[in-house]
């Protein structure tokens, strides 16, 4: 072994010499064509800013991209790769709602370079008008306020939004609901919340082509306590022998300021006087002002009071 590293030497340098020579004469000097393969290449629209103009949209919902067989010298295709490829689709020839299959069109960076194969060469491209709608805002209280607490009113700074997109997307579109969230509340309240699409499935419909010209909406919301009350009927007269069987109902919800109901105890009824014609009569409710209530007579039932004769006994009868 050590006889083969020590002995001709000259002829040894040559052959490796030779041989480097031969690997620059073939890599480098006669450049071989190759082919390789690129994938994933985002296609883009050109003229799509004049079609925008003409008042249509695009509605494909993904980025196509071509895969392309490439050939050409070693060294040139060892610099290409997706991101100084473009390939892109021509929207000049599209005027109005339609689905149009267009060609890939492909720039390369060096003119050497030749396409050997591409997938797709043709991509479909879904044009749509677009179309503008008014919808009334639906303003929907979520959770439980606190315990005799309801919700008076609720109101949003504006009462409609006008939505934008596609025309057959929108024409789906069934109503604007702005979901408020009210747990735990017991006072007046302000809270933004987002306007929410829904279609006629009441499904949520969700697009980056839609757009709403005032997403969020500020709810002013007014709190009452409520409370319920007996109703009392010192008030009301019947005649001699007659009484008071019924009161239906025989308590009343009132909504109001917690201070305003905090003075109440007992819902009254307005003076009334009976005949013995009428056994039955709807009465009114004597009430704040400043409350709300659910209702505002109760009916009222009297009956004549019948008395048992008693008996005579044996003590009576002997005398």
């Amino acid at each position: 072994m050590k006889k083969f590293f020590t002995t001709d030497i000259s002829t040894k340098i040559l052959s490796l010499v030779i041989a480097v020579f031969l690997w620059v004469y073939l890599v480098v000097l006669l450049n071989p064509q190759i082919e390789t393969t690129i994938t994933n290449i985002p296609i883009t629209f050109k003229d799509q800013a004049n079609l925008t103009r003409n008042g249509f949209v695009i509605t494909n919902d993904t980025v196509d991209t071509v895969t392309l067989k490439l050939r050409g010298s070693r060294n040139m295709l060892s610099n290409v790769n997706k991101n100084n490829i473009s390939a892109y689709v021509d929207l000049s020839g599209c005027s109005g709602q339609n689905t149009y299959t267009l060609p890939v069109h492909i720039t390369l960076p060096h003119d050497e370079l030749s396409i050997v194969d591409k997938s797709p060469y043709n991509i479909n491209v879904e044009v749509d008008k677009v179309s503008t709608y008014r919808f009334g805002i639906e303003i929907v209280p979520e959770g439980e306020l606190k315990k005799d607490y309801v919700i008076d009113t609720l109101e949003g700074d504006v009462s409609e939004v006008l939505v934008k997109g596609p025309s057959e997307l929108v024409s789906s579109i069934k109503k604007a609901v702005v979901t408020v969230d009210v747990s735990g509340t017991d006072a007046d309240f302000t809270k933004e919340a987002e306007v929410t699409l829904y279609n006629t499935q009441n499904e949520k419909v969700v697009n980056h082509l839609i757009s709403i010209d005032k997403p969020k909406v500020i709810v002013t919301g007014t709190v009452l306590s409520q409370k319920t009350f007996p109703v009392t009927f010192e008030q009301v007269s019947v005649p001699e022998g007659y009484e008071i069987t019924d009161v239906s109902p025989a308590e009343i919800t009132l909504k109001g300021k917690k201070d305003v109901l905090s003075e109440i105890s007992e819902l009254p009824l307005k003076n009334y006087f009976f005949n013995t014609d009428e056994l039955q009569a709807e009465i009114e409710i004597l009430y704040p002002e400043d409350v709300e209530i659910n209702v505002e007579t109760v009916q009222v039932t009297i009956k004549e009071i019948i008395t048992e004769e008693q008996p005579e006994t044996d003590e009576e009868d002997n005398q």
